[in-house]
């Protein structure tokens, strides 16, 4: 509107739109901002993914009764790789 010759008072009149919002948009070249990209943090858990794994593929010839829980997972973690993590981690 502002190129065709329309005053920022007449824009805000035609819009109902206070005259600084006019004002802002008319300042604006670039009407699509990006959002800032977080970059994810490495877990405590990555370097032993691997060996969850392989106990989680093992559980698939046990019984159901005998297979890892998230307690069992942490436990043996902690006894046999040094894992320094909490419960909610695992």
């Amino acid at each position: 509107m502002s190129n065709s010759g329309y005053r920022i008072a007449e824009i805000s009149k035609k819009l109902e739109v206070d005259r600084k919002t006019v004002r802002k948009y008319l300042s604006q070249e670039d009407f699509s901002p990006t959002p800032p990209v977080k970059q994810p943090a490495p877990s405590k858990l990555d370097p032993y993914k691997p060996k969850i794994l392989e106990w989680l593929a093992e559980d698939q010839h046990v019984w159901q009764k005998q297979q890892h829980t998230a307690k069992r997972i942490l436990d043996r973690l902690r006894q046999e790789e040094g894992f320094d993590g909490s419960y909610s981690t695992v």
